[in-house]
């Protein structure tokens, strides 16, 4: 069995899962294919496992008697985000170890393959009519549609375009949110005009180093993760050329559900209730075998990278209350141990939330703030594709002319 590559993988090499995958076949399958010398197999120094070239597989599978696909995600090709071996990948850089070194807008200029990244939010409030009450993704998506309005040019699908106007976008969602707190001084706290933004509007709370870090951290973490529901939405709407803007609001669509932008709401209530009685949270879980909110994840197997990456830092947040820490401590540990459920960011976000008091539908601005950087990187990507490939074909199971 392949085991996880020591650095990230070549862009024009495939491993054996990834082969497995884009044929629709079992790995036993792709490594017979290997015996009978249907496929070369190749060692890369450096990397351990089984290695084959991508223009091989091409031809393997143009060769091949019938399709070998199993739906157009797999003729979905990338070079943003992989997804192997319970690990992430912003072409080809560790997502871990850029949230460590990284700042938000140096992701999304290596997310957009630009220069220098111009991202303007205003320190005060930028929409002061908005109410406090409102969605944090409500008022993003409000946000948005009105700077899309003020556009002086729209329907620019150059690089240079895009990557204007996704961080003009970026800026004024930030900036739309309501101030709870007092604006920060980005050279005294040397931040990122993101994360120094945002943090107000996400908390009455002190701002310090540690707290900064998470939330840095968060945005970096959480900037794409492939073909997620809402990357997705985005994707479509860019193979119709649909500019920038509409690309946003159309992801912002499938965002918007408790299924996906939604799930860090349904995991902090889940710890709120787990903090006041932690015993009958763990055992009805556990009584019923239900996966518990913000935990397990239809990609990772064994763990979400990008939450334990989070989680860690939380952990040791100065003042962070003993009891909710302990009692986040225990969920993880007990379900893991007892049911191989293991945290998400889902789970992280909450108890960020929870550990620094952040507004309700805090975790879910984070979230759609980051992921906007990857929305624009998949837009640019599919630019370059044929246009109109997502037009689908239905298979129609309902009445047939005659038959009433």
């Amino acid at each position: 069995m392949d085991t996880a590559p020591a650095v990230a993988p070549l862009p024009d090499h495939l491993s054996t899962a990834q082969v497995a995958k884009l044929l629709g076949i079992k790995r036993e399958t792709v490594y017979a294919y290997v015996s009978r010398g249907l496929l070369p197999r190749v060692t890369i120094p450096g990397r351990r496992g089984s290695w084959f070239r991508s223009d091989q597989v091409e031809a393997l599978q143009r060769n091949a008697s019938r399709p070998v696909h199993s739906g157009l995600a797999e003729r979905i090709r990338t070079r943003i985000t992989l997804l192997t071996d319970d690990a992430q990948y912003y072409r080809g850089l560790d997502v871990r170890e850029l949230a460590d070194t990284r700042s938000f807008p140096e992701v999304c200029a290596l997310l957009w393959e630009s220069g220098a990244v111009h991202i303007p939010v205003v320190a005060e409030n930028s929409q002061p009519s908005a109410d406090p009450m409102m969605r944090p993704i409500d008022v993003i998506r409000a946000a948005l549609g009105l700077d899309a309005a003020r556009q002086t040019v729209r329907g620019d699908l150059s690089r240079d375009g895009v990557v204007r106007t996704a961080g003009e976008h970026i800026g004024a969602a930030v900036a739309a949110l309501p101030l709870l707190g007092r604006p920060l001084g980005r050279r005294k706290h040397q931040l990122d005009p993101v994360t120094a933004g945002l943090w107000p509007r996400l908390t009455r709370q002190r701002a310090d180093p540690h707290r900064l870090a998470v939330l840095r951290a968060a945005l970096v973490l959480l900037a794409d993760h492939e073909l997620a529901a809402s990357t997705t939405a985005a994707r479509v709407a860019a193979s119709v050329r649909t500019d920038i803007s509409g690309v946003m609001l159309a992801a912002l669509g499938a965002m918007d559900s408790p299924l996906h932008g939604g799930a860090p709401a349904t995991a902090r209530r889940l710890l709120q209730e787990a903090v006041r009685d932690p015993d009958a949270v763990i055992s009805t879980h556990l009584a019923e075998n239900r996966r518990p909110a913000g935990f397990g994840h239809l990609v990772y197997r064994e763990q979400d990278p990008r939450a334990e990456h989070l989680l860690a830092g939380i952990r040791v947040l100065p003042g962070i209350d003993a009891h909710l820490r302990s009692v986040s401590t225990r969920l993880v540990d007990e379900w893991r141990t007892r049911r191989g459920w293991f945290p998400n960011t889902d789970f992280a976000l909450a108890l960020f939330a929870e550990a620094t008091q952040q507004r309700d539908g805090a975790g879910e601005a984070v979230f759609t703030i980051a992921r906007l950087a990857g929305w624009t990187a998949h837009a640019l990507e599919e630019y370059q594709e044929e246009p109109m490939r997502f037009r689908l074909h239905a298979v129609y199971v309902g009445p047939r002319p005659g038959d009433r």
